[in-house]
């Protein structure tokens, strides 16, 4: 079929699903005139004798045998009638159709020397079985003609596929492209026959890629996976044209038949799902953008109040598991309105953001320095070692807040009380905890202010 460019006939065969039947197949090329495969149709073998009055081997008292399978001729074997009937003097009968024929012998099937006696019994004969031949050629002739148009048409389908589609063997080479005429999403396929899969993508996704190939091989089934072509990191890609840019694919990757290619294949179909994942990253991007703003102070950027209480018991529940302490410093500002009285918000929300900044120089990365509202902040300690630890922060907290703050041209000294509680000496809830370093923050004002205090109370 190759060889020749026409449709073929093989059998007739028996099929896996039953019965007997030709088997029609087509060359189906690419618009660059390369083979891309086949299209394969079964004709009932039994219809097409009938249609041309051969329903048995024994007609009106002659014996009919045909052979020729695979559209041999006389080169083909036997495949209707006995056989014997090819050594009895037949008349012989070339059956044409495409580029193939069958060959037909007839006979009587009490001898020659019987049959004889009927005058111009050979010429009628000869002429009954030339109309049968010429009606079973006919017939057949048909039949590639439809085989032809069904390829036209499957052709031109091919050609106008936008996705991609590829057959790669079990060693992830290319064997075949197909479609991908949509050059703004799909590179030229064509350029990629010979190559191996490592050849267009990076090492890590080519060894996926093989990975889905043989696994798809292996256990017979439709396996579906995504991968990236990174273009601007790929010559190849570069050259032969289509999108720039990291692209991202669906690939439904479906075993072959085992024999249709010399290794086991696959055929591969690809869809570009750029767009779909940059939607995909952006509706990310948004709800992290959306959930940063819902959980923190859109001055000065801490945690805000409802954070720090969904961070607090994430902290109390691994403290409770490991048995450890954790600590809780509530810190309000001395004198921070007459800061705003006088000189304005502007400046009042300055200093605020100065404070936040210099908070967060004083913890690690572990801990959360939350705004919990106007003047007051909270610095949660996920792990603590005991009072000292949590008083060795609320020290380095003054210390930080001891150089004047500048804003809006002006110099500014900001006191600071804090109060402290951990857990579990002072509380096991987020509320129980942030009551006791409350109360100890109040206790630190009456006592002078810009200290800290250590809540006297318990569980």
């Amino acid at each position: 079929m190759i060889d020749t460019g026409r449709p073929v006939v093989t059998g007739p065969v028996d099929l896996i699903q039953g019965g007997y039947a030709l088997i029609f197949r087509s060359p189906v090329y690419l618009d660059d005139g390369s083979y891309w495969g086949a299209a394969s149709v079964p004709v009932d073998h039994n219809g097409v004798l009938a249609a041309a009055g051969l329903e048995s081997p024994e007609l009106d008292g002659l014996n009919v045998a045909l052979r020729g399978h695979d559209g041999l001729g006389a080169d083909g074997g036997l495949f209707f009638g006995d056989g014997a009937v090819f050594d009895a003097d037949p008349i012989l009968k070339e059956v044409r159709f495409e580029d193939q024929s069958w060959q037909m012998a007839v006979a009587p099937g009490a001898g020659w020397a019987a049959y004889a006696a009927a005058p111009g019994s050979r010429r009628v004969l000869g002429l009954a079985f030339a109309l049968i031949g010429g009606v079973a050629a006919g017939a057949l002739t048909a039949q590639g003609q439809r085989i032809r148009h069904v390829s036209r048409r499957l052709e031109a389908m091919v050609a106008a596929i936008p996705d991609s589609g590829f057959v790669i063997d079990d060693q992830g080479r290319y064997l075949e492209s197909f479609g991908g005429q949509e050059r703004r999403l799909y590179h030229d396929g064509s350029a990629l026959k010979g190559m191996q899969l490592h050849d267009v993508m990076d090492a890590e996704t080519s060894r996926h890629a093989l990975g889905g190939v043989r696994r798809a091989i292996k256990e017979g089934r439709l396996v579906t996976l995504e991968y990236a072509l990174r273009t601007e990191d790929n010559d190849l890609l570069n050259d032969i044209g289509g999108p720039s840019g990291t692209q991202w694919f669906e690939a439904r990757i479906y075993p072959l038949p085992a024999d249709l290619e010399k290794r086991p294949a696959v055929l591969w179909l690809a869809y570009n799902i750029t767009e779909r994942r940059r939607a995909e990253e952006q509706s990310r991007i948004n709800e992290e953008q959306i959930r940063y703003l819902a959980m923190h102070d859109h001055l000065t950027g801490l945690a805000n109040r409802a954070y720090l209480v969904e961070q607090m018991q994430k902290a109390l529940n691994m403290a409770q598991r490991n048995g450890h302490q954790m600590g809780l410093l509530f810190l309000d500002l001395d004198h921070f309105k007459a800061i705003n009285d006088a000189h304005g918000h502007d400046s009042g929300d300055q200093v605020l953001q100065e404070i936040a900044a210099r908070l967060k120089t004083v913890v690690r990365d572990s801990d959360t320095v939350a705004r919990h509202g106007g003047d007051e902040f909270v610095i949660l300690l996920n792990k603590v070692d005991g009072i000292d630890g949590a008083t060795a922060v609320a020290g380095k907290a003054l210390d930080a807040l001891a150089a004047p703050i500048e804003a809006n041209g002006q110099s500014f000294r900001v006191g600071i009380s804090i109060g402290i509680s951990l857990y579990p000496d002072h509380g096991e809830t987020p509320d129980a905890l942030q009551r006791a370093a409350d109360d100890a923050m109040y206790q630190a004002k009456i006592e002078g202010r810009d200290q800290y205090s250590v809540s006297v109370g318990g569980r």
